[in-house]
């Protein structure tokens, strides 16, 4: 489940493409905001969606007119204070992206049908 991310839940982005002509559908997911509205309407995987792609849309090219923090260089930013939810962070085991937790069934993982 995915919550407050400021931009949407559930959300398509693009620019100079209409998102109906990507394939995408969405259907039978928990969330509380979308970005364009009712995105699992107008993108509804069981068939013909109806509604507006620009109703509510993510204004992605909007995104490069933001103000942004000036840059800085690595070696004099100030270290960052403790974070609580990291409280071993300084002596906690390395867990690389290589390391499996546990074996994954390919068999079991489904997706929707494509729409038509």
């Amino acid at each position: 489940m995915v919550s407050d991310s400021r931009a949407g839940d559930l959300a398509i982005g693009v620019v100079g493409v209409d998102p109906a002509t990507l394939g995408n559908c969405w259907e039978a997911n928990t969330f509380d905001t979308t970005a364009p509205n009712d995105i699992e309407v107008i993108g509804a995987c069981g068939g013909d969606g109806t509604g507006d792609w620009t109703v509510g849309a993510l204004n992605v090219a909007g995104w490069l007119d933001e103000e942004h923090p000036p840059s800085a260089d690595y070696q004099t930013t100030p270290e960052p204070p403790a974070q609580p939810n990291m409280p071993d962070a300084p002596t906690a085991p390395p867990h690389p992206a290589t390391d499996v937790p546990f074996p994954v069934d390919l068999e079991a993982i489904t997706v929707p049908e494509a729409p038509a």
